[in-house]
């Protein structure tokens, strides 16, 4: 699974790393989502890519909670880190096992996770105000965490549950943020205890993105005032769309 890449590919991954970031600044949602399934493309496996962007948006992540920190139930977010956690396990269990079986297979699971997510969060939050409930609540937390370690797309269920409770865009960007924050060191450990074999390669393309992640955040601060938002984002969602079904047909 440890892969090898030629300088031109270890410029193509700090240039997906620097877009991830700048979109995520942007929009205020999407490294994942959008590093994934170009990191899958470029050649490197899933387990690698999983660690590579949950390493890269470490950074960036921090840096956008503390622009939140008085929109913060910090209990709230506790509570919903602490189930996320609690599930990671099973999601690196389930790459363990597609990565063992055959690896075709990650990527395939990746592309159908993307779609999933597109189409979720494409239906307006007031046809979802039935599932604002406690048991709702546990499952999309769960669902984070093991989606979070078996194919590096933990938000959007964070993201579809906060869009349900009718919040303050300031209060859901926070509570996103930092329920991802604070499980970001469990996920990076579970992942490296299953796969140690990643590291090596791993750190070394996370030390040489992170200053691609500090100019996309800068880049992306400047870009957010003189783009038309909306219009980025159906972009950024119809590649998506595109790269998640490529991923799935393999091709």
């Amino acid at each position: 699974m440890n892969s090898t890449l030629s300088t031109v590919g270890l410029i193509e991954v700090v240039a997906v790393v620097f877009i991830a970031s700048s979109m995520q600044t942007i929009l205020g949602f999407g490294f994942g989502m959008i590093a994934i399934p170009l990191l899958l493309t470029i050649g490197i496996p899933l387990p690698e890519a999983i660690l590579l962007v949950t390493g890269c948006s470490f950074l960036q992540t921090t840096n956008a909670a503390s622009h939140f920190r008085h929109d913060i139930d910090m209990k709230l977010a506790f509570k919903a880190s602490f189930v996320r956690i609690l599930f990671m396990p099973v999601g690196v269990f389930c790459l363990f096992f597609l990565e063992s079986s055959d690896p075709s297979l990650s990527k395939r699971w990746a592309g159908m996770a993307i779609l999933f997510m597109l189409g979720l969060g494409s239906i307006p939050s007031k046809r979802l105000a039935f599932l604002r409930s406690n048991s709702f609540a546990y499952f999309s937390w769960a669902a984070s965490g093991f989606m979070g370690t078996s194919m590096g797309v933990g938000g959007p269920p964070l993201i579809v549950w906060a869009k349900i409770q009718k919040w303050a865009p300031e209060k859901t960007r926070a509570f996103t943020l930092n329920v991802l924050l604070l499980s970001m060191l469990p996920a990076l450990a579970t992942l490296f205890y299953r796969f140690p074999e990643a590291a090596p390669p791993t750190l070394k393309r996370i030390l040489l993105c992170l200053p691609a992640v500090w100019i996309g955040l800068k880049v992306g601060k400047i870009l957010s005032k003189k783009l038309p938002t909306k219009i980025l984002e159906n972009l950024i969602l119809g590649l998506l769309l595109i790269a998640s079904i490529k991923l799935i047909i393999g091709i």
